[in-house]
């Protein structure tokens, strides 16, 4: 689990919120990092204006593959920002985008203008890859992204704590190396408290203190609950649209400590 401080160089960095910095800091930082977040492309922040079978859209970042057999188009955004009006509409019509002779040569200038034309031609005579870039979590919406095929990647971004506009950005790792808790979370059979569940352990709830929104997979789903604390532990609120698994009244709790996500099993 990612502490809210990181240490480098003797320095010391606090967590950035979600939201608390500008969407366009966001993405410098992303473009400045392109190499280890896209260690198989090089590109820049170029926002081509892309007229798709979907809709016009402008990309943040354009990517092309090292070895120019392809390309993609990167989306950044924030997890506070609206799902299904905003991102989903952008990154849907990205998967339709084509390259025309326009923007391969744009691109070509931007990116590469010691390479020969044909070369970029050939990375962009393919459909593109879609990367969505994601200043915190993008599981509540993990399932419509897979079936676009676009790829989420989300990041947590530090500040340093005595000099100003210093930041260091990492990229979540999201392996599912579970810790068992030894502790059984159980759900309200009040008919009014029914999407509430309440995990008995102060630990966890430390660990955890200061998310407002918690990462939890569960009944084959993974969203984002409410989360508010108390002196015994915590009380999670389960999203009404997973109210099909109302038969479950207790789980088994389960960490995933890289990533912050909890693990409900019946």
């Amino acid at each position: 689990m990612s502490d809210v401080y990181l240490s480098r160089e003797q320095n010391r960095y606090a967590q950035v919120s979600p939201g608390s910095i500008y969407e366009s800091q966001v993405g410098a930082l992303v473009e400045r990092n392109i190499a280890s977040i896209f260690p198989d492309y090089f590109g820049k922040r170029y926002e081509p204006y892309l007229r798709t079978a979907a809709g016009d859209v402008q990309p943040d970042i354009v990517l092309l593959r090292r070895d120019f057999t392809g390309w993609a188009l990167v989306e950044i955004e924030d997890e506070g920002h609206p799902f299904r009006r905003h991102i989903l509409p952008q990154v849907s019509k990205m998967t339709y985008a084509e390259a025309d002779e326009k923007l391969i040569a744009a691109t070509q200038e931007k990116l590469c203008p010691i390479e020969p034309i044909a070369r970029v031609e050939e990375a962009m005579s393919r459909r593109p890859r879609v990367f969505l870039v994601v200043h915190g979590s993008s599981a509540r919406f993990q399932s419509e992204l897979e079936t676009l095929g676009v790829d989420p990647i989300d990041i947590d971004i530090h500040e340093s704590t005595t000099q100003p506009n210093e930041y260091v950005l990492s990229v979540r790792d999201r392996t599912t190396v579970l810790t068992d808790l030894n502790i059984f979370a159980s759900r309200s059979r009040n008919p009014i408290t029914k999407f509430f569940w309440t995990i008995p352990s102060v630990e966890l709830a430390n660990a955890l203190r200061g998310k407002d929104r918690v990462e939890v997979n569960f009944a084959q789903s993974r969203s984002m609950w409410n989360a508010v604390y108390s002196d015994d532990g915590l009380i999670l609120r389960q999203p009404s649209d997973l109210s099909l698994a109302g038969s479950i009244v207790t789980a088994k709790v389960f960490l995933n400590e890289e990533s912050s996500a909890i693990f409900l099993v019946p």
